[in-house]
């Protein structure tokens, strides 16, 4: 019998220390006995698949921020191209107000209007060209900028109208035409 009790001895100290030792789930640190008890529990494979899945999500959600990146770098195209056309529309409009204080000028000039009249139309394309200059310096957002611009083209037709207006109905009438 003593024979069978050394024998035992080892293999239960081996059984213990075995049964004592956890297992790491981590292949760089785990052990001989800890990596086969892992592959034998399938620990290192729900770890691969785990990693797997998150290697995935982080696929999808680079995906999803280059197409917003892609999206928001044509919607800042598609604001500059509104900008320059806001800023194109906005230069016809000074050049129209030029032109309409060079009529005015050329009005009073030749005295063909009521001058109080020529003062009041004066001073409003004053006002708007004003606004026009601001608009040309303005960073506003396209939106608040497409109104105004609209705003200051309704100003100027009006602004026009009443100028036709005071203008033809004071031109003086041309004497008929000799020997008629």
């Amino acid at each position: 019998m003593r024979t069978r009790l050394p024998l035992r001895l080892p293999l239960l100290a081996a059984a213990g220390l075995l049964a004592a030792c956890q297992p790491n789930p981590n292949p760089a640190q785990a052990g001989f006995f800890s990596g086969l008890a892992n592959v034998a529990t399938g620990t290192y494979g729900q770890r691969a698949a785990a990693q797997q899945a998150e290697l995935q999500a982080l696929g999808q959600q680079n995906l999803a921020l280059r197409q917003s990146s892609a999206e928001e770098k044509a919607e800042q195209a598609r604001l500059g191209s509104e900008r320059a056309s806001l800023l194109r529309r906005n230069s016809a409009l000074q050049a129209e107000l030029a032109t309409m204080r060079r009529d005015l000028q050329a009005a009073r000039a030749i005295g063909k209007a009521d001058q109080a009249k020529l003062r009041g139309l004066s001073a409003q394309l004053a006002t708007l060209e004003q606004a026009s200059a601001q608009l040309a310096e303005s960073h506003a957002e396209s939106d608040r900028l497409a109104q105004q611009i609209a705003e200051a083209e309704a100003r100027r037709a009006r602004l026009r109208a009443l100028m036709d207006q005071a203008l033809s109905a004071q031109q003086p009438t041309a004497p008929p035409p000799p020997g008629s």
